[in-house]
């Protein structure tokens, strides 16, 4: 893995935590059972936020790419 490719993984990770991570963590407060309480909504919320940051994300790679390569 080149060290672009280590970067994009890193992000990518980072992004997820940033969205998952305190909807597990407000879950994970509530107690036992409270994951119960998730709703697709809630699902669907976090995914299309996630969604679009990884696709700025992206965006932000290939205009890199580009400058680098110009």
């Amino acid at each position: 893995m080149n060290l672009l490719g280590l970067v994009q993984t890193a992000n990518t990770g980072l992004m997820v935590w940033e969205t998952a991570g305190p909807l597990i963590e407000h879950f994970l407060a509530m107690g036992k059972g409270a994951l119960d309480d998730i709703t697709d909504e809630d699902l669907k919320l976090a995914s299309a936020t996630l969604g679009s940051d990884i696709d700025g994300l992206h965006a932000a790679i290939e205009a890199k790419k580009l400058r680098d390569a110009g």
